[in-house]
C-alpha cells in the first residue's frame, strides 16, 4: 500500500489533522525506509493525498505536544512507549 492509499483509507474516520499525520508517521515507520518524516514531507504527503492546504507551524505545535510521537526538524517518529 502507499502513503497515498493508506491516507484516502482514512477519510470515513474523519481523523482530526493531528491524528491523521500520526497515522502517517506510524505507516511510514512500518512501511518505508526512510521512516522519519520532517513537518514537510508530512504536509506535502497529505495534501497530495487530497486533504487540501497543512498549515506547517500547526501541524509541528500539534505534533510537538503529542506524547505518541517524539521528533524535532531532522524527523518525526512513533514514540516507543506509545500505546495509542
Amino acid at each position: 500500500m502507499t502513503k497515498q492509499k493508506f491516507l484516502k483509507a482514512l477519510v470515513p474516520l474523519e481523523l482530526s489533522p493531528n491524528d491523521r499525520a500520526v497515522a502517517l508517521i506510524w505507516f511510514m515507520t512500518e512501511h518505508e525506509s526512510q521512516p522519519k518524516p520532517t513537518i514537510s514531507e508530512l504536509r506535502k504527503d497529505i495534501q497530495d493525498a487530497g486533504y487540501g492546504t497543512q498549515n506547517s507551524t500547526r501541524l509541528k505545535n500539534s505534533l510537538g505536544k503529542d506524547k505518541r510521537v517524539t521528533g524535532n526538524s531532522f524527523g518525526y517518529g512513533i514514540h516507543a512507549h506509545s500505546s495509542a
